[in-house]
């Protein structure tokens, strides 16, 4: 998976259906955020990204581990706000007359807004959050290493340690670990020829079903399925 958590969210899911999924660091994506945006596209995207990561957590994660992640979560998430917006830089003086308004970063209403988008979509999810957890298969402890960095990325230096502090308070600092070696990256090595492949037992090339989602299919799904063709 490589992209927004729209992408993550369905690989959750499935390994929580008991499905083994990989990453494929080489194969073609687009991102919609690789080319300039305009400022106002800009922090939509901050906030459709905020948005999206805690509904993911919401729906995909199980009650004792939801109490315990979505504060930690939500305060991640503005503490990505307040990084950029300028405001932790912000000096008020004891017995100086206070400033009657401060200029900030957009990015920082981006975040609040897409706080405030969560909260209003959560009898929606509710709904969805009961069917994934009826089906479930696999225990978050299980699936933790696979999708920690929704929870510590792009995050400054400075907010690291305050992260992994609400980490350790919130006792999530046994589920929230490096990713293992599921995810290294493919092997240099060339296909095998022709006449190797017929060589080789049936069983030694397991079935492996990929799934792209693309809404501009006719710009990028040609090179995407080249690329994909050369996997090994």
């Amino acid at each position: 998976f490589f992209g927004e958590y729209d992408d993550v969210d369905l690989g959750w899911r499935l390994h929580l259906l008991g499905y083994r999924t990989v990453l494929a660091p080489t194969a073609v994506t687009y991102c919609r955020g690789a080319e300039t945006p305009s400022r106002f596209a800009d922090r939509q995207r901050f906030r459709l990204t905020e948005r999206n990561a805690l509904a993911m957590l919401y729906k995909n994660c199980e009650a004792g581990t939801l109490q315990r992640l979505l504060p930690v979560a939500v305060s991640l998430s503005l503490l990505r706000g307040f990084a950029a917006s300028g405001i932790d830089q912000l000096q008020l003086r004891f017995g100086a007359a206070n400033p009657t308004s401060v200029a900030i970063d957009p990015r920082l209403a981006a975040h609040l807004i897409a706080l405030e988008d969560f909260c209003g979509t959560l009898t929606g999810l509710e709904a969805k959050r009961k069917e994934i957890q009826a089906s479930r298969r696999r225990a978050d402890i299980d699936l933790f290493p696979l999708f920690a960095d929704s929870i510590l990325s792009d995050l400054p230096a400075g907010y690291q340690r305050i992260a992994q502090t609400l980490i350790e308070e919130f006792g999530l600092a046994r589920m929230v670990q490096p990713r293992t070696t599921a995810f290294m990256e493919p092997s240099v090595e060339r296909p095998p020829s022709q006449t190797q492949a017929r060589a080789s037992s049936p069983a030694d090339h397991p079935k492996v079903s990929v799934i792209v989602l693309t809404a501009l299919g006719t710009e990028h799904l040609r090179d995407c399925l080249t690329s994909l063709r050369t996997q090994n």
